[in-house]
């Protein structure tokens, strides 16, 4: 298992290829979108967040809002450490936190297109992969 220094170190160092890969082979803005939610979901996102980690720590201010997510995910299990299973479980409780203030319009909505949420995805999911390729070692 990597620690948090080794995870960082592997989502900054592969995130250009990662974005670069899929702007060579797509376009450069969904380049830039994956390369983005790819760092996001390394830095912030991480399956780590189930635990007091530098990814929990990050958040800052907000890291409350992780709490709860700690409490019902036990670490390193397949809700927060698997393939797919983990990144929408980490997207869609952060989606729960975040629905009051879309619903009060604190927080408005974003107008994205079907292949820009699709690039999110993978940009999120993929930091996952090397985080939990990095933990199989």
């Amino acid at each position: 298992m990597s620690s948090g220094v080794i995870h960082d170190r592997a989502i900054l160092l592969s995130c250009p290829v990662v974005a670069g890969a899929v702007a060579a082979t797509t376009t450069l803005q969904l380049g830039i979108v994956v390369g983005i939610s790819y760092l996001i979901g390394g830095l912030w996102l991480s399956p780590d967040l189930d635990i007091h980690s530098r990814p929990f720590l990050r958040w800052g201010y907000l890291k409350f809002l992780w709490i709860p997510y700690q409490k019902i995910v036990p670490h390193r299990s397949r809700l927060s450490h698997s393939v797919l299973l983990g990144t929408l479980g980490r997207v869609g409780y952060f989606m729960i936190v975040l629905f009051p203030f879309w619903v009060l319009g604190i927080i408005p909505l974003p107008e994205v297109k079907a292949a820009q949420i699709a690039a999110i995805g993978a940009g999120l999911e993929l930091s996952a992969w090397c985080h939990l390729l990095l933990d199989k070692k």
